[in-house]
């Protein structure tokens, strides 16, 4: 969701910034062409003969279509051969760039953003439907459709503890896995792992080629050039033990998809952001006497029920302590359980992990 509404600003921006939610010259005065579509150069690029016989070629006005030799090239120009090849349509007017209006009436820009086969136009003329076309981009993008799906990175994180109760001023170690399940590599990927209040990072390594990891106290963070798909990435990190209880540490990965016309193999986004973060805990005790055993661990939450293990009832299938302390979403390790909001449906759970009501905890728009 978040590289969904980045590339939405960063449209609105660029547009905004070249007058583009100004009508496009012309393309409300002129009076409609008829025209028929003898050939599709590109998913974008028509070329056709008017009514008095002569050849245009037209770019379809709002839209743009990843240029040969860039993912799904192919694909978007047979959704647009198939829609329009040796069909009567209407431009808005004879020019090189028009809206273009297929034989049951509808927009063949906005059409063929529907099934993810082209996207915005934002650096390119201008054009006066940008207001409805981006909710259907936003829906397309969803939905992973098309393009959005062929041509994305699909990136996940996995963080684990060991060992699960450590005594005060021994070393935590969390491990940070990253897997790419896309389609295409994911470039410049970014890292970021955060402990719990007063357990400061001691040290943040990568064993990946071309990454480096910087702890910086109460955080670490780092970069990795490339995780091809169904590859992965992974960084260790320690952490001081400082603080005695149940303490977190939480992990989120992020790209910053392609924006530019031509992505080439660059995946344009993420397809799955709700895999993007997860967490882990360990149990800090007290340090016990010279030859004596560590003390039992404090309770961490867990993926499932335990009788009598002091779970909250809010969270039916998982064990998850009553507040306090109060946990976040991206302390947990899993997601999307259930969550029973009680006495009313709109009175929050203790931990607030259910924020949309759906009766299901820590999914993305949750947080």
């Amino acid at each position: 969701m978040g590289s969904l509404r980045r590339r939405v600003v960063l449209i609105v921006l660029a547009l905004g910034a070249g007058g583009v939610l100004s009508v496009a010259a012309g393309a409300q005065r002129a009076a409609p062409t008829t025209a028929r579509v003898t050939a599709v150069s590109a998913g974008d690029s028509l070329q056709v003969r008017l009514k008095n016989g002569k050849r245009l070629k037209v770019h379809v006005l709002g839209i743009s279509a990843p240029p040969r030799g860039s993912c799904f090239a192919s694909e978007s120009t047979a959704a647009t051969r198939a829609l329009t090849l040796n069909r009567t349509v209407k431009l808005s007017a004879a020019k090189p760039a028009a809206y273009v209006a297929l034989p049951d009436g509808s927009d063949l820009g906005k059409q063929l953003l529907a099934g993810g086969n082209v996207h915005i136009d934002a650096f390119g003329a201008s054009f006066s439907r940008l207001a409805s076309y981006v909710p259907v981009q936003q829906d397309a993008e969803t939905a992973n459709r098309g393009l959005w799906g062929a041509c994305a990175a699909d990136l996940s994180v996995e963080l684990d503890a060991k060992p699960a109760a450590v005594a005060v001023g021994d070393l935590i170690t969390y491990t940070a896995t990253i897997t790419n399940a896309g389609p295409l590599a994911a470039q410049s990927v970014d890292l970021d792992v955060r402990a719990a209040p007063g357990n400061p990072f001691d040290t943040a390594a990568s064993t990946s080629p071309h990454a480096g990891c910087v702890p910086k106290g109460w955080y670490a963070t780092c970069s990795f050039d490339s995780i091809p798909a169904q590859g992965t990435g992974t960084a260790v990190f320690t952490v001081d033990a400082k603080t005695i209880g149940a303490v977190s540490a939480a992990a989120l990965v992020r790209i910053s998809g392609c924006i530019r016309t031509a992505c080439g193999s660059l995946p344009l986004h993420d397809s799955n952001v709700q895999n993007d973060r997860t967490g882990a805990f360990t149990s800090i005790v007290a340090q016990p006497p010279p030859g004596q055993p560590l003390p039992p661990p404090l309770q961490v939450p867990v993926n499932h029920w335990i009788d009598g293990g002091n779970c909250d009832p809010h969270y039916p299938t998982s064990c998850i302590p009553p507040a306090p302390p109060d946990y976040d979403c991206a302390d947990l390790s899993f997601r999307g359980f259930q969550v029973l909001h009680d006495p009313t449906p709109r009175t929050p759970d203790p931990h607030s992990f259910d924020n949309n009501f759906d009766g299901i905890g820590c999914q993305f728009d949750d947080y």
